[in-house]
Order: structure tokens, then C-alpha cells, then sequence
């Protein structure tokens, strides 16, 4: 029991110093080698290992913001705006308003 627990607090500390990095990186994945010695890591786990679970923190917080961003563009359809007013008011393609609304009337 006492080694389980040994390795899920280290994996707790690994997910959270990767989220403390992605955090101070603002969630841009080319920024957090930057960011490395602006942020207090765990001394006993390698670098290259943090920046990895940074990465997949940005990856789900980009999943998180294209999910929002979809929710958004779903709403003005509804309100009968155009796909290029819509486009516009959010500064994003009239092909990825296109690509979301199919998708969306694809989802069961």
C-alpha cells in the first residue's frame, strides 16, 4: 500500500507542476521552455518530464476553448446571424463556422 500511494503523490506533484508551467507559459506551447525557471518545479523530477504534462495541459486547455468557441458560434446560428457575421464577430474563418455547424447537425 505504502508504495502506491508513493507513486500516485508523485504523479499528483507531475500533473501539477505541469499545470503550474502551462499556467505560466499562458497555455502557448512554444513558451514553456521559457518558462521553466520563472515557475518553482520539483527538484527530483526531470525537466523534460514536467514539459511534457505542460503540454498536455495546454492540449486540454485548447480542447476547452474550441469547445466554448463552438458553443458560441452554435448560439448565433440559432439567433439567424449569417456564417459571415458570425465569422466576423468572433475573428475566425467562415470554413470553421461551416465545419462546426455540420458537425453539430451530424451529433446525435
Amino acid at each position: 500500500m505504502g508504495r502506491e500511494k508513493a507513486v500516485k503523490d508523485h504523479f499528483k506533484r507531475l500533473r501539477s507542476a505541469g499545470r503550474k508551467l502551462a499556467k505560466a507559459a499562458q497555455y502557448d506551447k512554444a513558451r514553456l521552455s521559457d518558462c521553466v525557471n520563472a515557475v518553482t518545479l520539483p527538484r527530483d523530477i526531470p525537466t523534460a518530464t514536467i514539459i511534457h504534462h505542460a503540454k498536455e495541459a495546454c492540449d486540454t486547455q485548447a480542447a476547452h476553448n474550441r469547445a466554448l468557441r463552438n458553443r458560441e458560434v452554435i448560439r448565433l446560428a440559432k439567433r439567424g446571424h449569417s456564417n459571415t457575421e458570425i465569422a466576423d464577430q468572433l475573428k475566425i474563418s467562415t470554413r470553421t463556422i461551416s465545419r462546426v455547424i455540420t458537425a453539430a447537425f451530424r451529433t446525435p
